[in-house]
């Protein structure tokens, strides 16, 4: 209980010497880390009747049965090795980032038709009720398939739409932000009623950028009104989950506050439970580990359609879901977890030492970038969605997150591409047409 006090103690203090040098994403970062890592211990030290809770429940029996003492140990080298390699992980150049040109608003013409293939996804996925198709297949009330691979795609795209809108509000022009957000109506829509945060949360973890690192007055008060109302969002979200398998949410049978909160403080705890059922499996347990091969079978798995590491080895496919299910009972990876399944005990300073140094990069890319506001550039609209993605990815592994980069980075440039030819060629022809026949016309008006 004192080493979690502790450890605790040290990332609040952390997180608010970060905010106060507006080093917003590491405090974010540190904020992710240790709701997932440290949610349940903090609160089966506090909680007088911890078996009330289910991962309480499950962690505390742990603990009963196996000392978890070098667990604790373990996850305050893990923050202590994040600290300092965020702090060691700066430039050493003097010269700014290649984010850091002379800020622009002006959106690429290869960005704008964004808006017109999201609208495309989610008009097929209205029609093909891929929302509520998703629904049933999440809550296990049905045996319904991805109904539609728009669905997916618009989802993974949203987070770019979202940071069209932001531009143009950076530039000014809020009626075209008000039709790009109509262009995503449809899809927001299904993606609602499918019931899963994570296909927003990205989206929203950009506005928080937004808001923090551009200039916006009163940025922490503002910042932390637009947590609240995600929080009330994704808390309306999760009771559609609970009304489709239970027909009843929280919202019916518990107060306001616990309702909002306990769908994350769920998926917190959960999380947490698993990096300690891990740290026990590969670490004071026998269970071999993997030495990365695991990551190697989901980097092979990130081609589009041809998922070669299931073809390929099928038999291995089958072995690395029966280890998910023992590492896994509840769901979700954390990257700590999946660090331990790769390397056991040296895996706490990889990944640690990882994320903080990617932090820090990351932490000087979005300050460069938005510092007057959204650009409107492909380049830095893609590597502030990939920051605000890779952020969330905790949750879901290190092999999870390397897929997650690959599709998105195939679809986003396969669409900019597309956007380049049919409109930056087609508005520079016009413009050449215009130099060109100008000094004509002027010639025509002298005589």
């Amino acid at each position: 209980m004192t080493l979690t006090i502790i450890v605790a103690t040290g990332v609040l203090i952390a997180a608010g010497v970060a905010i106060s040098r507006r080093h917003y994403i590491f405090a974010v970062a540190i904020g992710i880390l240790a709701g997932y890592e440290l949610m349940v211990p903090i609160l089966a030290s506090v909680l007088e009747d911890a078996k009330d809770l289910r991962y309480l429940a499950l962690f505390t029996e742990d603990m009963s049965e196996r000392s978890s003492d070098g667990f604790l140990a373990g996850l305050a080298l893990f923050f202590a090795l994040f600290v300092v390699s965020y702090l060691l992980g700066g430039r050493r150049t003097t010269g700014l980032p290649v984010s850091a040109r002379a800020p622009s608003f002006k959106l690429s013409s290869g960005l704008a038709i964004f808006p017109i293939v999201v609208l495309v996804f989610g008009l097929v996925s209205v029609v093909t009720g891929a929302g509520q198709a998703r629904l049933q297949d999440y809550v296990g009330i049905g045996d319904t398939l991805e109904s539609s691979r728009f669905f997916a795609y618009g989802g993974l795209m949203l987070i770019t739409c979202v940071g069209i809108v932001l531009n143009r509000l950076s530039a000014g022009k809020a009626v075209a932000a008000l039709a790009v957000v109509a262009c995503l109506a449809p899809l927001l829509m299904e993606l609602f009623i499918a019931g899963r945060r994570q296909w927003f949360a990205p989206s929203a973890l950009l506005v928080l950028m937004f808001l923090l690192y551009s200039r916006v007055r009163f940025k922490v008060l503002f910042a932390a009104g637009f947590t609240c109302i995600v929080a009330v969002l994704f808390a309306v979200q999760f009771g559609l989950r609970e009304q489709a398998r239970l027909a009843s949410t929280g919202f019916e049978t518990e107060p306001l506050v616990l309702a909002v909160l306990a769908p994350q403080l769920g998926e917190f705890a959960g999380i947490s439970y698993t990096s300690h059922n891990a740290w026990t499996l590969f670490v004071t347990g026998q269970t071999p580990v993997t030495y990365g091969v695991h990551w190697a079978f989901h980097a092979l798995n990130t081609i589009p359609f041809l998922k070669l590491a299931d073809t390929w080895f099928p038999h291995y496919s089958a072995d690395l879901l029966g280890m998910y299910d023992e590492v896994t009972p509840w769901g979700g990876l954390s990257m700590l977890a999946d660090a331990l399944m790769a390397m056991g005990l040296p895996g706490v300073l990889v990944v640690a030492a990882a994320i903080g140094i990617l932090c820090r990069r990351a932490h000087e890319f979005t300050a460069s970038a938005m510092r007057a506001g959204m650009p409107g550039d492909a380049y830095s609209l893609f590597g502030l969605a990939i920051i605000a993605t890779l952020l969330l990815k905790y949750r879901s592994g290190v092999g999870d997150a390397i897929q997650a980069v690959v599709s998105f980075s195939i679809l986003y440039w396969a669409i900019f591409l597309l956007g380049y030819l049919l409109l930056d060629r087609k508005a520079g022809a016009l413009a050449g047409l215009r130099h060109a026949e100008g000094p004509e016309i002027e010639n025509r008006g002298v005589t």
